[in-house]
């Protein structure tokens, strides 16, 4: 069998490799394009890294890189210390953000939590150093201080979360909280 491979550098800076009607060419600033013969698929292995998220898509559609949960609408009558979601893969939390309409008695408050294995809602591990404080202004969105512990903001798949409301919450309405969160 005879192969042909064809290498060299062009005049514009650019350097290619041609084989049997496929090509790779990386061109002066580095970017590498790859051209398999007309219906035949690419493969790439190993690690490489994407500039921009932006710039990765899969069939014409970008990959997200983070997941946002929202927890909507709980009041007085909300249960304190529900799961709210459930990993299927390993995930960091980034930003918990709150907001409320009406605040609440007092010391009420919101803290968002890790739930692993058994663990009841309610009795989860902080994610936050301090609690949501729902006695504060209503209608101005609060972002928490994550906790310092790296292991606290890691989920493995089937780990949860939770929200714990505690204090007087009688007059609370239109609470919503925002997890943001990113594939590790």
């Amino acid at each position: 069998m005879l192969v042909v491979v064809t290498m060299g550098v062009s005049n514009s800076g650019f350097w290619s490799l041609d084989r049997s009607a496929s090509h790779v060419r990386i061109d002066n600033t580095g970017q590498i394009r790859v051209e398999p013969r007309s219906g035949k698929g690419s493969t790439v292995g190993g690690t490489f890294a994407v500039t921009t998220a932006d710039a990765l898509t899969v069939g014409g559609v970008i990959v997200p890189q983070n997941l946002s949960i929202t927890l909507c609408c709980l009041g007085a009558s909300s249960a304190s210390g529900d799961a709210v979601f459930i990993a299927n893969r390993a995930y960091q939390v980034t930003a918990v953000r709150a907001v409320w309409s009406h605040v609440g008695g007092s010391s009420a408050a919101a803290m968002i939590e890790k739930l692993t294995g058994t663990t009841a809602p309610g009795s989860g591990t902080a994610i936050l150093t301090s609690a949501f404080d729902l006695t504060t202004t209503a209608n101005t969105v609060r972002t928490g201080t994550l906790s310092g512990t790296v292991g606290n903001l890691q989920l493995a798949a089937g780990d949860r979360l939770g929200v714990k409301l505690s204090g007087t919450l009688t007059a609370l309405t239109g609470l919503n909280v925002t997890i943001h969160l990113k594939p590790i």
